[in-house]
């Protein structure tokens, strides 16, 4: 069985892929720079690969919890800040506010109280949470930072049960950036066909939707578990999915949209 047979039989179940596919990544990122694959975290190797620099040089903990600025290498300071200083001018990586540690903290205690084995998953392939200040979002992810979330000011209007949503929301990202090694997910035609999201209210191209309906899909199937389901969540998860466009997606896609549809009801 291929890897992404094995990936997608994860999927129909309801499962998550990070740990299958987290490794062979990892591997590959390594070989490029003829290092061993267990000597740098995957964050590093990532943002060495996407940055054009030795893996050796960026230093950043696996504390799977806050990261202080001070605990990072000026190289992967400055990887960090090349991820959203473009689009947020005036924005900053900096400490975070004891409050803002202790709900995401609190947050994570939650996520852990609902689902142990989501928990474990965080733990192994979420390196750590970065406070971004001055940005609107509440959390972000990037592909070029795999396995860092970002903490936006938006967190000050989250109660830490809403950020333990959003932290698996970010986890969705974070896995769909691994589904993507496996298969370009999107039509090469249709990359830049935009249509209406419902989730962000603009246009969005095909893999902005993919990623908006896969991180629905995980929080929606979190607030099931939790006892808690968000109507408007579902609502906007079915949306999302209503809003493909024939032949846009991958028939590996297409599987994805359908694993997703059954959280929407």
């Amino acid at each position: 069985m291929s890897l992404a047979d094995k990936v997608l039989s994860e999927l129909e179940m309801g499962e998550w892929s990070l740990q299958s596919i987290a490794p062979s990544f990892r591997r590959r990122l390594a070989n490029g720079f003829q290092v061993n694959p267990l000597e740098n975290n995957l964050s590093a190797l990532c943002m060495g690969h996407y940055g054009k620099v030795h893996p050796d040089n960026i230093l950043i903990p696996s504390l799977s919890q806050s990261i202080a600025p001070n605990q990072l290498s000026e190289s992967a300071k400055n990887l960090i800040k090349a991820t959203f200083v473009e689009q947020y001018e005036g924005a900053s990586l900096d400490a975070f506010e004891i409050g803002t540690r202790d709900k995401l903290q609190e947050a994570l205690m939650l996520v852990e109280n609902t689902n142990r084995d989501l928990s474990a998953l965080r733990k192994a392939n979420i390196t750590g949470f970065l406070r971004i200040k001055g940005v609107n979002f509440r959390t972000a992810s990037h592909p070029h930072i795999f396995g860092l979330i970002l903490i936006g000011d938006g967190v000050w209007q989250h109660t830490s049960e809403q950020l333990a949503v959003s932290v698996v929301h970010e986890m969705a990202h974070q896995e769909l950036f691994l589904v993507n090694l496996l298969d370009r997910l999107v039509s090469e035609p249709f990359d830049y066909n935009e249509v209406h999201a419902p989730f962000q209210g603009i246009k969005r191209p095909p893999i902005g939707r993919l990623h908006s309906m896969w991180a629905l899909y995980r929080m929606v199937q979190y607030q099931r578990m939790s006892g808690k389901i968000n109507q408007k969540h579902q609502e906007f998860l079915r949306q999302n999915i209503e809003a493909f466009e024939a032949q846009e997606l991958t028939a590996f896609a297409e599987k994805l949209v359908g694993i997703a549809e059954r959280q929407a009801s």
